[in-house]
């Protein structure tokens, strides 16, 4: 009979229910890195295995010198993918310090921007690797940081806001939307912990969504049963 029983809770049902705001945030965060793992990823990343400089948006040359119609690059052993030109673009961290990358290789099929390794160590610079962190230093002076993200380092670099992709990526409200309407404050806490991009805070716009989820209703009439003599009792017959 209970197997039938139409009233029978879904014991997984109930655990989604009673979800804490850190199990949500590692949901979220979860479904982030499979949405970075399958489709384009703004920032820089540095590679130790890439033997040269290469990226994916035209916007960020500096100079630009096209290339080739059969000019490709080899990734790993066996796969190419097309390259369209060469230039240099300047990476400007979140220290201060700016670096120029020269005869960068663009690559729109790739899926990030990858700063060689081999590169940067062939023009001077220091790379130290620790606790999850990496630094580059040149000639014992600081120039920026890295952090690990999805299984390479993630350089703290400032993206260009002049691109209206990379500020609508920032946007706080499409975040919002992104996330299913989930609360702001789940939103910035996400940013906050570098899953997401770094978020402008100064406007939020109430969507219809928002707004709903924040009625309040009015509560049910409560049910009595009568217990004096000849009180009248409504009955199902």
């Amino acid at each position: 009979m209970a197997k039938k029983c139409r009233n029978k809770q879904n014991p997984a049902a109930a655990a989604r229910v009673n979800l804490t705001e850190e199990d949500l945030v590692a949901m979220i965060t979860d479904m982030i890195t499979e949405v970075n793992l399958i489709g384009d990823s703004e920032g820089w990343w540095q590679d130790i295995g890439a033997s040269k400089h290469v990226c994916n948006n035209r916007a960020m040359f500096k100079t630009y010198t096209e290339a080739p119609a059969d000019k490709k690059a080899l990734l790993g052993t066996t796969h190419t993918t097309m390259v369209a030109g060469s230039g240099e673009v300047e990476l400007n961290f979140t220290s201060g310090k700016k670096m120029v990358l020269k005869d960068v290789l663009h690559t729109p099929e790739i899926r990030k921007n990858l700063a060689s390794g081999y590169l940067l160590n062939k023009a001077g610079f220091n790379q130290s690797i620790g606790a999850d962190l990496y630094t580059l230093t040149k000639n014992e002076s600081f120039v920026g940081k890295g952090y690990a993200c999805d299984g390479i380092f993630k350089l703290n670099v400032e993206i260009n806001e002049m691109n209206s992709s990379v500020y609508m990526v920032c946007n706080l409200n499409v975040w919002h939307a992104h996330l299913c309407y989930v609360n702001t404050r789940i939103v910035k806490n996400l940013s906050k912990l570098g899953h997401i991009p770094k978020l402008s805070m100064n406007k939020f716009d109430k969507c219809d969504f928002y707004s709903q989820a924040k009625i309040t209703k009015t509560p049910h009439k409560s049910v009595s049963r009568e217990s004096e003599p000849l009180d009248l009792i409504h009955s199902d017959i």
